[in-house]
């Protein structure tokens, strides 16, 4: 199952929220370093999609929605229960 359109918005917008309060404060770098923050998800497409949509709001420039800014997600499919 897919995001829905609400869904997607919400979630840049979360990312958006949360990259207001620590990467444009300063507490976490711009552009993303893999060795400061770590995305983990569950193994599957929703989550995955989610936490990318997360991780683009928080390092989007000025609002920008159109700029897709990939930060590094892992999952373990070994030990996933839930998928």
């Amino acid at each position: 199952m897919m995001l829905f359109q609400l869904g997607i918005d919400d979630t840049f917008k979360l990312g958006q929220f949360i990259g207001d309060r620590y990467v444009r404060t300063g507490f976490l770098r711009s552009p993303v370093s893999p060795s400061e923050i770590l995305f983990l998800s569950r193994a599957n497409s929703r989550c995955t999609h989610s936490a990318a949509l997360v991780g683009s709001g928080m390092w989007a420039k000025n609002g920008d929605e159109e700029l897709f800014n990939p930060v590094p997600i892992y999952s373990n499919v070994e030990n996933d229960k839930v998928s």
